[in-house]
């Protein structure tokens, strides 16, 4: 879906929601939802196992909420959870089954378009390049997604023209 029509999560605390099959527990790896590409996106997955966030500011600054220990085979819920903070970031939380597996902070937070090259949000699998490190896209999850949401919860905190003229002139 291009980014023009998909949900607008810049500058906004928000959720991604995914319930997951995985049986093989050998072929459990692959993109749960993603957004944009190695210029700028995010994208939760599941890498080597275990499952991981990653926000990628413009190709300039990645930042990662990684579980430490593996998913198990069997039916998951999986949210990553962003509560934007008053300044140019926030908080990411992981959680599996209503466990928390991971939080970090993310210390800048999309401002504007998450990609200038009009890769948009996709289910399964990542348009490429990756926005993450470590796997190469496409990634296509191996297991079955059973249900996946993108959902907002709250306002555009600051002003996102402003956060993007902080972020260029540091360059």
């Amino acid at each position: 879906m291009p980014e023009t029509v998909a949900v607008n999560l810049r500058n906004r605390s928000h959720a991604l929601i995914v319930d997951i099959e995985i049986t093989d527990p050998v072929r459990s790896d692959g993109v749960l939802l993603a957004m944009g590409s190695a210029l700028g996106g995010w994208s939760l997955h599941i890498l080597d196992g275990k499952v991981r966030y990653v926000h990628n500011l413009y190709g300039k600054e990645r930042h990662a909420v990684e579980a430490s220990e593996p998913i198990r085979t069997g039916e998951h819920h999986i949210e990553f959870i962003f509560s934007k903070d008053d300044g140019l970031g926030g908080l990411g939380v992981l959680t599996c089954d209503g466990r928390e597996i991971a939080r970090a902070p993310i210390s800048r937070f999309t401002p504007s378009g998450f990609s200038g090259t009009g890769v948009g949000l996709t289910c399964g699998y990542e348009w490429g390049p990756a926005v993450g490190l470590g796997y190469a896209a496409p990634f296509p999850f191996a297991g079955t997604i059973r249900k996946a949401l993108v959902e907002t919860r709250g306002p555009v905190v600051c002003d996102p023209l402003a956060e993007l003229e902080a972020i260029l002139s540091e360059q």
